[in-house]
């Protein structure tokens, strides 16, 4: 629909939000989204953790062309585990990482980010 955000090669990160919360007992990070599109390159689903702006954690999982389609929204869950040493870090972000060869794009719909 006209709310979903549109991620391209040209346009690496369609859409953001931040939002402040506490990893000090978090051990788990899940995504679930849909997604619809035509990528043809690669892309990574990245969970990654800084502390004083160096990274502590970088996990990323492939998103395959088997997970989305042309025409039809489909819907993924992906999770990630946030080691304990990684829970003292002061920034966390989660986004889609594609390759910058590929061509056409991807959308994203009714995200839902949840930490346990």
């Amino acid at each position: 629909g006209m709310s979903s955000c549109k991620i391209d090669s040209s346009f690496l990160f369609g859409g953001g939000f931040k939002e402040s919360i506490a990893l000090g007992k978090i051990s788990k990070c899940q995504l679930s989204v849909f997604l619809k599109g035509n990528y043809g390159g690669n892309v990574l689903v990245v969970f990654e953790v800084k502390s004083g702006g160096k990274n502590v954690l970088w996990q990323s999982l492939p998103v395959t062309h088997e997970m989305y389609a042309p025409n039809e929204w489909k819907k993924i869950d992906l999770g990630f585990e946030i080691p304990e040493a990684a829970r003292l870090g002061d920034e966390a972000m989660l986004y889609f990482w594609l390759s910058p060869n590929g061509t056409g794009s991807l959308f994203a719909d009714d995200a839902e980010v949840s930490f346990k």
